[in-house]
Order: C-alpha cells, then structure tokens, then sequence
C-alpha cells in the first residue's frame, strides 16, 4: 500500500482538510483512509480461512453498525498480525526506533506527554507496518503520521534541534508522498484559541498564553520546513498546501494531485 503522510503544525486545520478530502473519496475510490485499510487487510486476512467463526467476523467486519464496532472487530483481527509485521520492520528501521526510543527517553517535556508519545508512535507504527506489508496498490491517507509526530519528539525551539530535525525525517520511515500543510504563525494561534472556546484542545496547547501559542507554531512550522526539504532530498513527492486559503480550494488542489499519483 502507498502511505500519503499529512504534516502541519498542530492546529492548523489539517484534520478538518482531512474530512473534508474524505467526503469526496467515497464516490471516487481513488484511496483509503487508514481504518478503510484495516478493513481491507482484515478482510484479506480472513479469506483463507473457512471456519465458521471466522466466516462470521467477516461478515460482521463489512455489516458492522455503527463504525465503532467494525472497528473493535477489526482491530481484534489484526492485533496479532500487527504486532508480526512490525516485528519484521525491526531490522529495517532499527536507527528510527533507537532515535525515537532515545528521544522519549531523554526530552525535556512532562513525564505524561512522553507516555502518551510512546503510544500513539506504537499505534502510527503498527499501521505503517500493516500497510507496507500487505501487497496492494491502494493509497492510504494518514492523518496521524509519522510525519506529524517530528514537533513532539524534539524540544519545543526548533533552534536547540535543527540537526535532530534533519535526522528524524532522514531515518523516518519514507512515505509514498507527503501532504504539507503551511500557515502564518499568527494564523495558527488564533485558530488554536478560537478552537479552545468550544473544544478540549490538544495536551500541547493547554495553559499556553498567545505569545507562547505563536512561538510554538513558528517553531512547528519550521520543523515541517525541514522535513519538507530532508523528504525531497529523499526523492519522496510533497505536496505543498497554503493552510492560509479556503478549505474548499485546498480539497479541490489536493484531489487534483492525488489523482495523479
């Protein structure tokens, strides 16, 4: 499967381009979103077996109402099978896993956000490792990537870190291509104040006053600036989006591209 990372400094609105793009790709078919995947992989997974039991989580996965179910069964069905391909992308992304693990271990963050790190890199992992080893042309759309996850593995100045920055996104796992999302800090924090009015807002955000706010997504923004170029230098496609412009306009770009891919 190709993995299309989505990267942008958090509150920039890329999950909102994220489900906005996937209101239109169910009449297109043109990729996957990561749970659409599972259920393929799982799927494939099952059609070698006959027992009955197995023929009914099958059926379950595909009439399953509402989502939150589909997805308990299928998660159920590829545990054990994503935590086999992970193990065998060890080898291969030994350095990324020993800088990740390091980083963990020695950031200079609250002792909660590294735990909560870990699992959410654990989770991003597993479903890389799902999607690489299963042998299909589909296209698969993270919105929570590896991509995404370099600010939180590096201390918050971008300054202190260029060179770990540069190292992240060169061991990373490499994607099919990459969607970069960029905006004025400014942008960014007001979007992230206005969001905190109405929402729980991320762990990173909260009791950040608005000068710290704009610091953080000058900071971010210059960290995605340097996976942009390092994922270039790599020969992986990005693909740029002015974060500044309309949603609509940005879906209507991004379609476009994908298609092309």
């Amino acid at each position: 499967m190709k993995r299309i990372d989505f990267m942008g400094a958090p509150g920039i609105g890329k999950t909102t381009l994220f489900n906005e793009l996937n209101k239109f790709h169910s009449r297109s078919k043109k990729w996957l979103t990561i749970q659409e995947a599972k259920v393929y992989i799982a799927n494939g997974i099952l059609s070698d077996h006959f027992l009955s039991i197995v023929n009914l989580k099958k059926f379950l996965i595909n009439a399953a109402r509402p989502k939150g179910l589909q997805k308990q069964i299928v998660d159920n069905v590829l545990s054990s099978a994503a935590t086999d391909a992970l193990l065998l992308k060890q080898s291969e992304w030994s350095r990324y896993l020993e800088f990740c693990a390091y980083q963990i271990g020695f950031l200079q963050k609250e002792p909660i956000y590294r735990i909560y790190l870990a699992k959410w890199l654990e989770s991003i992992l597993s479903n890389v490792a799902l999607a690489e080893e299963y042998n299909s042309p589909h296209k698969v759309l993270f919105d929570e990537s590896l991509s995404q996850r370099a600010p939180g593995l590096l201390p918050w100045d971008h300054t202190s870190c260029l060179k770990e920055c540069h190292d992240y996104f060169k061991l990373m796992p490499a994607p099919f291509a990459v969607v970069h999302l960029n905006a004025k800090p400014e942008q960014i924090a007001k979007r992230i104040i206005e969001r905190s009015k109405v929402i729980t807002i991320s762990m990173q955000h909260r009791g950040l006053t608005r000068t710290e706010l704009l610091e953080r997504s000058k900071s971010a923004n210059a960290i995605f600036q340097v996976g942009a170029e390092v994922l270039r230098e790599r020969g992986i496609k990005v693909i740029d989006l002015d974060a500044d412009k309309n949603t609509i306009i940005m879906v209507t770009e991004l379609k476009s591209v994908l298609s092309g891919l």
